[in-house]
């Protein structure tokens, strides 16, 4: 944490991240039509930046094939933290899609 926390309280950081999701457009609302491929979404009880309300609208915008999966006591920071957990989802919606 202490890494990131450096890392994004450096001068102009925060702006240069933030500019990140205002390219792409995400600040103002959805600019992608829906996808169709099976979906999985892996979000945290831990994390503080995706309210688990916004991760569970994510299947209003999924056509396919969707899963949720929440992983207890992880951060927002989930494939640094559970990589094997996340893996394990993925893998397990790809098998379930053959």
């Amino acid at each position: 944490m202490e890494q990131y926390v450096a890392l994004h309280t450096q001068p102009r950081a925060l702006d240069s991240a933030l500019n990140w999701y205002r390219a792409g457009g995400l600040l103002d609302g959805p600019t992608v039509p829906s996808v169709s491929v099976p979906t999985t979404y892996v979000w945290s009880d831990g994390d503080d930046a995706v309210s688990r309300y916004g991760a569970e609208r994510t299947v209003d915008h999924v056509t396919g094939s969707y899963r949720f999966v929440t992983l207890k006591g992880v951060s927002h920071w989930q494939p640094e933290q559970a990589p094997e957990e996340i893996s394990d989802a993925i893998l397990n919606q790809v098998s379930q899609n053959r």
